[in-house]
């Protein structure tokens, strides 16, 4: 199966329960092609949005904010939002699912994982651990920052923050860190319905709840 055909209906309507069922029916797709798996790692054509916008989505499907959703569905495209979720009782809500991507290290990471089967270790990485957690927090709110400038009115907003490569994969606790962030990012006014923050470090979707915080 071609990346183009697999990935098609990306963007079609489902129930919570048929967005987890579609996740896991691609993660096992691309799992068994090593062509696919190597596309993935590098976010080529619809895997970037289906890592980037349709994963978020199907965790927050997972939490308790989505107990009476009956539809949702990415958006691809340049609509000002990247996804609709629509309740039981007929209410539609639009979400921006935005998070800060650090391309290069990505690219490298990925590219060198394809051809040795090695992720990339940067040794001064691990060795300034903590200036790169808030390197991190500050790329993050830079992020955050310029999405103030844009106008999410009647939009709820997901700020999405992937720990593990930078605290739990070293052993370290993210709390300090996801406390600190909720503090920044209520003090920057997005100009939206709400904020959520999703703080994804690889752990079981049963513990979403655990990692999905409202920013007040």
């Amino acid at each position: 199966m071609d990346l183009e055909q697999l990935l098609h209906d990306l963007d079609k309507p489902r129930t919570p329960k048929e967005m987890e069922e579609y996740f896991h029916e691609i993660k096992s797709i691309t799992n068994r092609s090593d062509e696919l798996t190597k596309l993935a790692r590098l976010k080529i054509g619809r895997y970037k949005e289906f890592l980037e916008e349709f994963y978020p989505l199907y965790c927050f499907s997972k939490s308790k904010y989505c107990i009476e959703a009956l539809k949702m569905r990415i958006v691809i495209g340049n609509q000002g939002y990247d996804a609709i979720i629509i309740f039981k009782d007929g209410s539609e809500e639009r979400y921006e699912i935005t998070g800060y991507q650090d391309g290069e290290w990505d690219y490298l990471n990925a590219k060198q994982l394809n051809e040795t089967g090695v992720g990339f270790v940067n040794v001064e990485w691990v060795e300034s651990l903590a200036e790169k957690q808030k390197k991190y927090l500050l790329k993050v709110m830079e992020n955050v920052k310029n999405k103030a400038e844009k106008d999410y009115k009647d939009i709820n907003v997901i700020i999405v923050v992937d720990t593990f490569w930078y605290f739990e994969v070293f052993d370290q606790d993210s709390s300090a860190f996801i406390d600190e962030l909720i503090n920044m990012i209520g003090n920057v006014d997005l100009r939206s319905e709400k904020v959520y923050l999703l703080r994804l470090r690889n752990q079981e979707l049963e513990e979403i709840d655990n990692n999905l915080f409202i920013v007040e």
